[in-house]
Formats: structure tokens, sequence, C-alpha cells
């Protein structure tokens, strides 16, 4: 009995039947079978084509908990962990994906608080400098600029900064 699909898969270019094997989610299992059978017969090398579908489920399931992580704030560990599952990966892939995610979100907020720092220190500075470089140039009973914009924003991104790091770095910043 001839496949419903195997008159379209023949019409198939190598490069597409090799396109379609990659995305394979993207089309229903009897299509694939159908298409894995047709590239066997071609005798196109599918073994390296099962590793590159397999690093693209990974990346895809890397971009899908990152983007979990980063859009959804309602979203935990256990519950992108077993979305990961849901779509096909075993459970200590998922797990490591997300622990690799979570990883990789804590380092780039560390960098993000550090930055908000050593900027507020920064813009403190200059508003202190500025403000005791006016009033020394100026002579006694004369007026001298307070910089407090400069200092008062400094001050905040500081504060800001501190909490921002604080708060990351408990052991998970997700709930």
């Amino acid at each position: 009995m001839e496949n419903i699909f195997e008159q379209k898969i023949k019409a198939k270019t190598n490069e597409e039947l090799i396109d379609i094997f990659i995305n394979s989610k993207d089309y229903q299992p009897a299509f694939i079978d159908a298409v894995e059978v047709e590239i066997l017969k071609r005798e196109i090398p599918i073994d390296s084509l099962k590793e590159t579908r397999e690093e693209k489920d990974i990346d895809d399931f890397i971009k899908y908990a990152t983007t979990s992580y980063e859009n959804d704030s309602l979203s935990s560990p256990d519950n992108i962990k077993a979305a990961l599952i849901a779509q096909g990966a075993d459970e200590e892939l998922a797990s490591s994906i997300v622990q690799e995610v979570e990883q990789s979100l804590k380092k780039e907020r560390l960098s993000k608080a550090k930055a908000s720092i050593i900027g507020g220190i920064s813009i403190l500075l200059i508003g202190i400098y500025l403000t005791v470089k006016s009033y020394m140039n100026t002579e006694v009973g004369g007026y001298y600029s307070i910089y407090w914009y400069a200092i008062l924003v400094g001050f905040s991104a500081l504060v800001i900064g501190i909490i921002f790091k604080k708060r990351t770095e408990k052991k998970s910043y997700r709930k």
C-alpha cells in the first residue's frame, strides 16, 4: 500500500527533504516517517541529520525557556520544566536547560546591577565634585551651585543597583 504522502515526497529535492526532516515538529508524524524512508532510499546520510535535528530541538527548548522566564512573571522553574517535557524533552534535558537558563539570566541580571551601581557611583561623585568645585570657586557671601539633580540621580541608580543585586543573589530570583 502506497503512503498518501509518497508522491509529494518523491517530487521534493534533497534539500527540501533535509529541511523537512530537520524541522520535523512542523509536520505530521506519518509525513516525517515517509520523508525518512525517502531519505534512506536516496542514500542521504541520516545520522548527521538526526544530530542536526536534535541540536535544533535543544536550541528551540532553550529559546522557549528563556522567553518564558523573560516574558511570563508567573512561570516557575517547575512549570517551565513541565512545559519542556510536554514538548518532547526528556526530564534530564529539561532540568539542565532550566538550570542553564536560570544561571544565564542570573548572570545577566547581576551584570546589569553592577552597571547600575557603577553608573550611580559615577554620577553621584560627579555631582558632589561639581558642587564642591562650585563652592570652592565662590567668594565669601557669594552664591554657589548644588548639583542636586546629579547627586539624586546617582544616589537613586546606586540604591536601585544594590537592591537589584541583592534580589538576584538569592538562591533563585524566581518564585
